[in-house]
């Protein structure tokens, strides 16, 4: 059975994962929408759900991560997850994850896994793509067809979200220069625009490159990707919006539904 007409990340997981004849073993599944910091009573207790499940003698292992879980007293909740699931599974199995766009992806992360995609469209309309492209280079790596390596280029850019649109320039031009990058060896580009309001210490733009074995490719379109992102940073912070005060008046101003967005 295929999932395809779903249209959703798991959909496409499923999807791959059946027609590459794998054995699926879920694991668990935790969601939420943009809330307080994570109480650590709960992340604890997620990650016991996530990682007792899974078999020791797994072929390989994927999460569909949004990148960017907050708690207070840890400052990269998917990286102590990682580091779990690492720590169990061993050093030689692959470890493929998913990520949003705006996902706080640390050195931490980078370190435990083998294969980083994100999605490159924003609004997000390539969710069944990101998640296919992941577990793709996923299914490759277990059956030996490649040998993922990964890179990371950072840049200390924190800038307002009002012109990430792949319909507005210059943020249109970043990403499809990140599709372009990906033929032949390379087998995943992905620029990480992070979520301005969280308080880590890694904060800023990130440009992940997954290629095929040491290809003398990775860290050439990592810096080239994130060196373009640089050039165009004053660009990007300019923005619309108007101060709280100004924005409550006019609000109150209007008879009809009115939203406000941070």
């Amino acid at each position: 059975m295929h999932c395809t007409a779903l249209k959703t990340e798991f959909a496409a997981d499923w999807d791959v994962l059946v027609e590459a004849e794998f054995q699926i073993i879920p694991t668990a599944v935790a969601c939420s929408s943009p809330r307080p910091p994570v109480a650590k009573e709960a992340l604890d207790a997620i990650f016991y759900e996530i990682v007792w499940r899974i078999p020791k003698d797994i072929d390989g292992v994927y999460l569909a991560l949004h990148g960017s879980a907050d708690c207070c007293e840890n400052e990269d909740p998917e990286g102590t997850l990682l580091e779990m699931i690492r720590e169990k599974i061993g050093p030689r199995k692959p470890i493929a994850i998913r990520l949003d766009s705006h996902a706080y992806f640390s050195t931490k992360m980078l370190a435990l896994v083998d294969i980083a995609v994100a999605y490159q469209t924003c609004p997000h309309l390539d969710i069944y793509d990101t998640g296919k492209q992941a577990v793709q280079i996923l299914v490759m790596a277990v059956n030996e067809a490649v040998q993922p390596l990964k890179v990371m280029a950072a840049s200390p850019m924190i800038n307002p979200p009002e012109l990430r649109s792949n319909a507005l320039e210059p943020y249109g031009s970043l990403i499809a220069a990140c599709s372009a990058e990906e033929k032949g060896e390379v087998l995943a580009v992905s620029l990480l625009t992070i979520q301005p309001p969280i308080d880590v210490c890694e904060l800023g733009w990130k440009a992940i490159v997954v290629v095929n074995a040491d290809r003398g490719l990775e860290e050439a379109v990592a810096n080239k990707i994130i060196e373009m992102a640089w050039d165009v940073r004053l660009k990007l912070t300019k923005t619309s919006a108007f101060s709280p005060v100004v924005a409550l008046k006019s609000a109150f101003d209007r008879s009809n539904l009115c939203i406000i967005a941070d």
